[in-house]
């Protein structure tokens, strides 16, 4: 396959790369998805983060915000890319053209600024762009809008472990309980999801969140607004401030239990995270 990807319409060449796609099986590269159940639980906080942490751990790392409904990748970095998600998807220019380069090692493709209106990007163009990044990258972090389109269904798909960060709320919880039945009855399994509830001052505990969700949580993740705040005004993820020490922790902690055979969870940090932040106050 050569370097550049074009949306191809023949209904034929189509049949035929699907047919082989399966042949052939997925891609060496670990794809994870970030998915909320609503907007405002914390999905492109999580895949900034992540993929910070993992490029400063493991090589390079794509971070692609597939968030269709409007990304915003490019505040919380505070980058103004010379190419988006749609110049690729339209074939104007080569995937390896169209990201940017992050301090770390994070290769960062924006997605449009506005939510993209009818029936948005073809559901096979999306899947072919994640199969053709997960053949050239050990990581792609993939942040989504929440929805239950065919744009997502096919992200997910796609997917090797999918994220799903809970805030501590009522209706976030109630409807991140919904969300492997809904999704079930699109074809996905859910055995790829794992679900993090993101405490927030005064809201259920881990007991009783677990108890809406009817499934027990994968994962505690701070809830931080003000450090998520200072983050986004400086144009850094978060978990590269002092004030992001506890989100770090939960990374680890998280790295540990979901992915044991990467390592990433046995002193990953220790190369980059400098140790007078690692012993030194919050």
């Amino acid at each position: 396959m050569s370097g550049t990807l074009r949306v191809i319409r023949d209904a034929g060449v189509v049949a035929r790369l699907r047919h082989r796609g399966r042949r052939e099986g997925r891609g060496p590269g670990r794809v994870v998805v970030i998915h909320g159940a609503r907007a405002g639980a914390g999905c492109s906080t999580l895949a900034a983060s992540l993929a910070w942490c993992w490029a400063r751990s493991s090589g390079p790392v794509l971070l692609v915000d597939l968030a269709l409904q409007g990304a915003d990748q490019d505040l919380l970095w505070q980058v103004t890319p010379q190419h988006r998600l749609e110049a690729v998807l339209e074939g104007e220019v080569p995937v390896h053209e169209a990201w940017t380069g992050m301090p770390g090692g994070v290769r960062l493709l924006l997605g449009p600024v506005e939510p993209l209106r009818g029936q948005g990007p073809d559901p096979w163009a999306l899947e072919r762009l994640l199969g053709w990044m997960a053949d050239r990258h050990p990581v792609v972090i993939v942040d989504t809008s929440a929805g239950y389109d065919e744009a997502n269904r096919a992200i997910l798909a796609r997917a090797d472990r999918v994220l799903v960060p809970v805030p501590a709320e009522i209706t976030q919880l109630r409807a991140a309980r919904a969300l492997p039945a809904l999704w079930a009855s699109r074809g996905l399994a859910s055995d790829r999801f794992s679900f993090l509830l993101a405490r927030r001052p005064g809201g259920p505990e881990r007991e009783l969140a677990s108890r809406i969700l009817d499934r027990p949580l994968d994962g505690i993740m701070p809830w931080v607004p003000d450090a998520s705040g200072s983050a986004r005004d400086r144009g850094v993820p978060l978990v590269s401030l002092r004030s992001g020490r506890s989100y770090l922790s939960a990374l680890e902690d998280l790295a540990r239990r979901l992915w044991p055979e990467t390592g990433l969870g046995s002193g990953w940090t220790l190369p980059w995270w400098p140790s007078r932040l690692r012993g030194g106050r919050a």
